[in-house]
């Protein structure tokens, strides 16, 4: 959208408005998406890291889950913020949206640290699986990244933690400049 030579960005298409009930009830929908498959995959047994087929069906899940979990909301509040650094209620709101949504991925922190905890050998029998072939970077990935994994206790904490503490210091900067 143009408006006397200044260029705008419609956030329109994301809500109406900060107040739309839309947002909430796109919040509710990840809380609500992350707890169904902490309920279905984060139990004891685990079969998802002994079995190939159930591996399949656990990370067709998860990047079920990731899909539906867009962060919309967060985008929106953002974007608020880049409009106007000044505009304290999307500030707030994005704060308060930001700790649902942590605790929220709090709840599927276990499944990438159990995949990554597993057996060399069956990493690798994982990776090597033609079932599995369309997730075999993903799995990569997880494999390789966990080494740096802490406990899913000390990861939820990192998490709820570092998401506001860098927005706030990002944000900051951006509010000096």
């Amino acid at each position: 959208m143009k408006k006397n030579d200044q260029h705008t960005w419609d956030l329109g298409l994301f809500y109406s408005s900060e107040n739309d009930p839309q947002i909430e009830k796109d919040i509710i929908k990840i809380e609500k998406e992350c707890e169904t498959f902490a309920k279905r995959f984060d139990v004891p047994a685990k079969a998802y890291l002994k079995d190939a087929s159930r591996l399949l069906e656990a990370l067709t899940a998860f990047e079920k889950l990731i899909e539906a979990t867009d962060g919309k909301p967060l985008m929106y509040f953002n974007s608020l913020k880049d409009i106007d650094s000044r505009n304290t209620n999307a500030a707030a709101k994005l704060a308060f949206y930001v700790g649902r949504i942590a605790k929220a991925e709090n709840l599927i922190t276990f499944f990438t640290i159990s995949l990554g905890k597993m057996p060399t050998e069956d990493q690798n029998r994982f990776l090597t699986d033609p079932k599995l072939s369309y997730f075999k970077v993903l799995l990569g990935f997880i494999f390789n990244d966990a080494k740096h994994d802490l406990s899913v206790a000390e990861e939820n904490i990192m998490n709820l933690k570092s998401l506001p503490a860098h927005d706030m210091w990002i944000h900051g900067n951006e509010r000096i400049l």
